[in-house]
C-alpha cells in the first residue's frame, strides 16, 4: 500500500498482500523483475498468473520447433531450406554425383548405382576375350575376313610369347611405328610387322639368318626395311645398315 501511494494511486482493500507486492514491482520499473525466480510480465497481476502465462508460452514454443524442425540432429528447420534444396549440398559432401531430375539422395543414389550396372553390363556384353582385351566388334571383323588390326596381331603375339617364353621379338607392332622403334633381337626371335601398304608380313631370325614371309609376295617397303633393321641388324653393321635377308 506504502509502494502504490507514492506511484499517486489509490490502495485497493480486497488485494490481497502479493498482489500488491506485484504491481509495486511492475510500476517501479519499466523492466520486468525476477520475484522469486519467476518472471513478472506486463499485463499480469499476480505472480501466480504470470507463472501460468509462462508455462502457456514455453510450451507453445516447445511444440512450435517440433513441428518445424525437419532434421533435428542437424538443427535444420523448414525455414533454412526445403528437401529438394537439401539434398545438392548433401550430395556434394557425400560424394554422389546429383543426376538431373532427382531430388533427393535416395533417389540420386538409386539412378547412379543403376547407370554403374548398366555400364558393368554393356561392358561384359561387349567382351570376347578380356586377358587380350578384345572385343564382340574385333571377334565380328575375323569372322567378316575384313583386314586385321593391330589388336588382332598384339593378341596373336600375346598367344605366341606364352606358348613360346624363350623366343625373341614379337614386339608390339605399335612400338615399331613410334620414334623409338623396336628393340633388337638377340639370338633368334619372330616379329609381325605392318608394311605401312595395308599389309602384315611375319620376319624370323634363325641361326642368324633373317627371313620375310609375305602371303603378296610383294615388295620390301621403306617402313618394312627400317622395321627389319632395328629388330635384327648386327651389331658390326648397325653403322653401314646393312642387313641380308
Amino acid at each position: 500500500s506504502i509502494a502504490l501511494k507514492t506511484l499517486g494511486q489509490t490502495p485497493r482493500t480486497d488485494r490481497t498482500p502479493v498482489e500488491n507486492i506485484a504491481l509495486t514491482v511492475i510500476h517501479s520499473t519499466a523492466k520486468p523483475k525476477v520475484h522469486h525466480d519467476v518472471q513478472v510480465m506486463p499485463g499480469c497481476s499476480t505472480v501466480a498468473e504470470t507463472s501460468f502465462v509462462l508455462q502457456n508460452t514455453r510450451r507453445e514454443t516447445q511444440e512450435g520447433r517440433s513441428t518445424n524442425m525437419l532434421v533435428p540432429d542437424l538443427r535444420l528447420t523448414a525455414k533454412d531450406k526445403a528437401v529438394d534444396n537439401i539434398a545438392l549440398p548433401v550430395i556434394r559432401t557425400s560424394g554422389v554425383q546429383q543426376v538431373p531430375g532427382c531430388s533427393t539422395v535416395a533417389e540420386t543414389s538409386f539412378v547412379g548405382q543403376n547407370a554403374r550396372r548398366e555400364t558393368q553390363e554393356g561392358r561384359s556384353r561387349n567382351t570376347w576375350i578380356p586377358d587380350l582385351r578384345l572385343t564382340a566388334k574385333d571377334k565380328a571383323i575375323l569372322l567378316s575376313d575384313e583386314e586385321l588390326t593391330d589388336k588382332h596381331i598384339h593378341a596373336a603375339q600375346t598367344l605366341l610369347r606364352r606358348q613360346h617364353p624363350g623366343l625373341g621379338g614379337l614386339q608390339d607392332t605399335a612400338v615399331g611405328a613410334s620414334p623409338y622403334g623396336y628393340a633388337r633381337v638377340s639370338g633368334e626371335g619372330l616379329q609381325i610387322h605392318h608394311t605401312g601398304s595395308e599389309h602384315w608380313v611375319v620376319s624370323s631370325s634363325v641361326g642368324g639368318h633373317v627371313s620375310v614371309y609375305d602371303s603378296n609376295r610383294s615388295r620390301i617397303t621403306a617402313s618394312l626395311e627400317y622395321q627389319l633393321c632395328q629388330c635384327y641388324i648386327p651389331i658390326n653393321n648397325m653403322g653401314t645398315n646393312v642387313l641380308t635377308v
